[in-house]
């Protein structure tokens, strides 16, 4: 068990979570169509905010205590991208969307 868990951290940050979230996004823009792209995440993982928002995708909003998981109730971060903004270039947004800074939201 110790060793997958070395093994997972060697593979952290190096864009591969960007890489393949950027080919899935563009083969659901280009070839199935799609007007919209989103994800989301748990406002206590940043790291997947910042894929997000690499990815260019634009702050959406915060949906406080969202979910109810392992016994307590976490909030979820939400990011969003047209079509006609990734066709602009996946970088047009990146960094002008950043999410406010609040208590309790761990960014």
């Amino acid at each position: 068990m110790k060793s997958r868990l070395l093994d997972r951290r060697r593979l952290l940050g190096h864009g591969y979570a960007t890489e393949a979230a950027r080919a899935i996004i563009t083969y659901g823009f280009t070839d199935i169509g799609l007007h919209r792209a989103f994800g989301r995440h748990f406002t206590r993982n940043p790291a997947s905010g910042r894929v997000l928002q690499k990815l260019g995708m634009q702050h959406e909003g915060v949906q406080r205590d969202a979910c109810f998981r392992w016994g307590k109730f976490e909030s979820v971060v939400m990011y969003g991208v047209l079509a006609a903004e990734w066709d602009a270039g996946p970088d047009t947004h990146a960094g002008q969307s950043k999410p406010p800074t609040q208590p309790g939201t761990c960014m």
